[in-house]
């Protein structure tokens, strides 16, 4: 069975119980910057 589920990375409240009884857990959570800091542009040539 195959199950989504949506918390707040910044919070502690939910994670025991989304997780509870599953064999594998996959996160696709990453940052997401609304600023570009200068050292990313200088060294990706943005």
């Amino acid at each position: 069975m195959l199950e989504f589920c949506e918390l707040d990375l910044l919070k502690d409240e939910g994670w025991d119980e989304a997780v509870a009884g599953c064999d594998y857990v996959q996160h696709i959570a990453s940052p997401y910057l609304q600023v570009i800091p200068m050292t990313m542009i200088c060294v990706n040539q943005l």
